[in-house]
């Protein structure tokens, strides 16, 4: 398997779990509305900052071939 594959592998579980875990927690947990809206936009703004560190790594790694390949 490529390190893309790999990648995204490892992307699709992690969000599979976030997934899997907040609906648990939506299920679980006694609160009200506003206190499980809350908690669901505090998982998916982790979510979202989580793919963007991931998507900047991966794009300054792909830079940093590319500026390889270019200096041969």
């Amino acid at each position: 398997m490529s390190r893309e594959g790999q990648a995204i592998g490892i992307l699709t579980a992690g969000l599979a779990g976030l997934a899997l875990g907040l609906a648990a927690g939506i299920l679980l947990a006694p609160q009200t509305g506003n206190e499980t809206r809350s908690y669901v936009r505090r998982g998916v703004d982790r979510a979202v900052g989580t793919g963007r560190s991931y998507v900047d790594r991966v794009r300054n790694r792909a830079d940093d071939e590319v500026e390889e390949l270019l200096e041969q």
